[in-house]
């Protein structure tokens, strides 16, 4: 529970303060409760919210590089 409230809190104070930043959130909490968590974290004012460490590398390649395409299966 506190670690949404702090994920919040930071994800505001960033959004304040630089309004057109790209946010990823990297939120891996219980499965139970990580749904409901993320879209906290989005009305917060994050622009991505990842359940998992893969999802969260991949949220942020694709916002630092928007032309590359990931794989989504293992070589």
């Amino acid at each position: 529970m506190l670690a949404v409230v702090v994920s919040r809190h930071v994800t505001k104070l960033r959004r304040d303060r630089l309004p057109e930043l790209n946010i990823v959130v990297g939120y891996w909490g219980l499965p139970e409760t990580v749904n409901n968590d993320c879209e906290a974290l989005l009305a917060a004012g994050a622009t991505h919210v990842a359940a998992t460490l893969i999802e969260t590398r991949d949220q942020i390649v694709q916002v630092m590089h928007p032309h590359v395409k990931l794989q989504t299966e293992p070589v």
